[in-house]
């Protein structure tokens, strides 16, 4: 429920699910690489107050205080140079099409922008094979998966 309310615009969006199996979310290129694989993030107690001496590069990019531990997080971390700026400071990565297992539509999007992502789905090809799916709310404070939709 918070992941839908901080993540998706308050149920009005959407989340593309994505194949955590694909060869591109584990492209490292060393057995020590710190990146280009998936990481789950792990949760502790007060982790800020450290030394640099203390801290490593897993400390920093995989780790979230413990008021976080609802998310469940995994992370994936890319060279900047392996991304397009689409404006300043801010980086896209393209994920390969076959990556893509389905798009759930949050249970309030609205039909404009369930039409927009439904289109441009369907004029691309390499998405053939993506479902769509429906987020709605079941009992208080949780979400349901409907099904594929058509």
């Amino acid at each position: 429920m918070l992941m839908w309310t901080h993540y998706a615009s308050q149920h009005f969006g959407v989340v593309a699910e994505l194949d955590e199996n694909h060869p591109w979310f584990n492209e490292r290129t060393t057995a020590s690489d710190d990146i280009r694989h998936l990481v789950k993030v792990s949760y502790v107690q007060n982790p800020h107050p450290r030394t640099w001496k203390q801290v490593n590069g897993t400390d920093m990019l995989y780790t979230k205080s413990a008021e976080w531990t609802y998310e469940r997080e995994w992370r994936i971390i890319r060279p900047l140079k392996d991304g397009t700026e689409v404006s300043p400071g801010k980086f896209c990565f393209d994920v390969p099409a076959n990556a893509v297992r389905s798009i759930i539509f949050g249970c309030r999007t609205t039909p404009t922008l369930e039409a927009e992502i439904r289109t441009a789905i369907v004029a691309n090809s390499a998405l053939s094979h993506v479902r769509f799916k429906r987020a709605k709310l079941a009992d208080v404070g949780k979400i349901e998966l409907v099904g594929a939709i058509a």
